[in-house]
């Protein structure tokens, strides 16, 4: 009775209520405290990224911003074939991947992309970063052009990446372009942003103009382009399908039986220079090639570098570098061009994941 009395009289109810407010106030500012941390300390988060092209499907799992920096937590190469759709391809990675869920997403495609939304130029996908980040409850999820994506990997690339063919030095915050033969021909553009103090990439769907012809040989393997489907286009003719035209057309020419061969095996003998049908095939190709890296320099006055991307020119180095071919081509304009042309670095990309790199 009198613990009772005590704790209800008036002075002790004072008192009380002062040293609760005291600890509320502690509390609140532990609060406060662990709060400004947490907005210091990154937050770790899974994002998903992924480079898609119209043969392969290159995925990777980040857990981006540990006390140990960006960790790969999985990563799967998916053929494009087995799937109908994007979502089938993407499920199957969700399921074997061990994160239980993704933060955000990028996702780079090859493809035109408007509104977050890309129709694939050569496989039957349409990737809808809304819908996927509805159907898989991801708060942000980006799709990008994949030159967009190789970009911005350039950007970041090491020295030991770039095989400089001219040896002509880039110039600093200079004009970029980019050419990339792979299932399908890549182009895209960078400009220097003077008020972001960064290159900002623009994608093109120039590989879909026809070709220029530089010499009879190319006239003739248009005609042959226009006989066979009443068009030809760069990335005909600059890409995997167009190693099989070109191989189709030398054949043809030379009046024997055209053989039904895979690019890769079309680069393989030609590599083993085992087949003389196919390294005519790789030379033309070249030529082909470094014509439309000097077109791509003069549209942009590209001093900063053109460089060559994509899946192909890796494959087939030791010819890319061991022959004339490309670097001719290249430098093949009238005299007062010539000089322009002159002021324009050639490099090769080395780089196994540029496009997941640059997504990332």
């Amino acid at each position: 009775m009198y613990q009772a009395a005590f704790q209800l009289s008036p002075r002790n109810i004072c008192k009380q209520e002062t040293e609760a407010r005291r600890r509320t106030y502690r509390r609140s500012n532990r609060t406060q405290a662990i709060t400004a941390v947490m907005d210091v300390v990154p937050k770790a988060h899974n994002v998903a990224i992924a480079d898609i092209g119209g043969t392969n499907a290159r995925f990777q799992a980040w857990v981006v911003g540990t006390e140990r920096g960006d960790e790969l937590a999985y990563e799967k190469i998916y053929n494009t074939c087995d799937f109908h759709t994007f979502e089938q391809c993407f499920t199957l990675f969700c399921e074997e991947c061990s994160l239980d869920h993704f933060d955000a997403s990028c996702l780079a495609v090859a493809g035109p992309v408007k509104d977050n939304v890309c129709k694939m130029t050569n496989l039957d996908w349409v990737i809808d970063g809304r819908a996927i980040s509805k159907g898989y409850n991801i708060a942000d999820v980006a799709v990008i052009n994949d030159f967009v994506a190789i970009g911005y990997g350039i950007a970041s690339i090491e020295p030991s990446e770039r095989i400089s063919i001219n040896n002509i030095v880039p110039e600093a915050r200079g004009p970029i372009a980019i050419i990339g033969p792979g299932t399908g021909l890549g182009e895209a553009f960078m400009l220097w942003d003077h008020r972001a103090n960064a290159y900002v990439v623009i994608p093109t769907e120039g590989s879909h103009a026809p070709l220029a012809p530089k010499n009879a040989k190319q006239l003739q393997l248009i005609q042959h382009m226009w006989d066979k489907s009443n068009t030809c286009e760069i990335e005909q003719v600059c890409s995997g399908p167009g190693l099989r035209n070109i191989y189709e057309f030398v054949c043809t020419t030379r009046k024997v039986e055209v053989r039904d061969i895979q690019p890769s095996e079309i680069t393989e003998r030609a590599l083993a220079n085992s087949c003389e049908l196919c390294l005519e095939t790789v030379m033309l190709f070249l030529e082909i090639l470094g014509s439309e890296c000097s077109n791509m320099g003069l549209r942009v006055l590209a001093t900063g570098g053109v460089y060559v991307a994509g899946g192909i020119p890796p494959k087939i180095l030791p010819l890319l570098l061991g022959s004339s071919a490309l670097i001719e081509s290249f430098n093949s304009h009238n005299s007062n061009i010539k000089s322009l042309v002159d002021t324009f670095p050639l490099i090769v990309v080395q780089h196994p994941n540029l496009g997941l790199s640059g997504a990332k």
